[in-house]
């Protein structure tokens, strides 16, 4: 697994620890959550597009000599497809997330003595 995708996992781990034991508070950061992952995902989307583009823009002047070294570096920038298909399953997760977390808050009202 690359070092970002544990980092994503843990990051969500807290988040599912957010949503459970304090709901009321993962509703607030849900909409910024969203938000920035959104952000991520059109970055990202960006990033994969200029990577497919640029290089039939480059290629006429890399001299043939050095064609595997540009082809390296080229590979390099290149991002992996499962990271949209971890970008995808972290908005299904956050949503789920936030069922959850009202789940438990029709939960804990529903226990309350009155």
């Amino acid at each position: 697994m690359e070092p970002k995708f544990a980092v994503m996992l843990a990051i969500e781990s807290g988040l599912a620890v957010i949503a459970f034991n304090t709901p009321l508070i993962f509703k607030k950061i849900f909409i910024p959550a969203m938000a920035l992952l959104g952000t991520i995902y059109v970055i990202t989307l960006a990033w994969f597009n200029g990577y497919s583009t640029s290089y039939t823009t480059i290629i006429p002047f890399i001299d043939y000599k050095k064609m595997d070294q540009a082809n390296k570096a080229y590979e390099s920038l290149k991002i992996n497809g499962d990271f949209f298909i971890y970008m995808f399953a972290s908005f299904a997760y956050i949503g789920f997330l936030r069922w959850l977390s009202s789940e438990v808050i029709k939960h804990r009202e529903q226990k309350e003595p009155k």
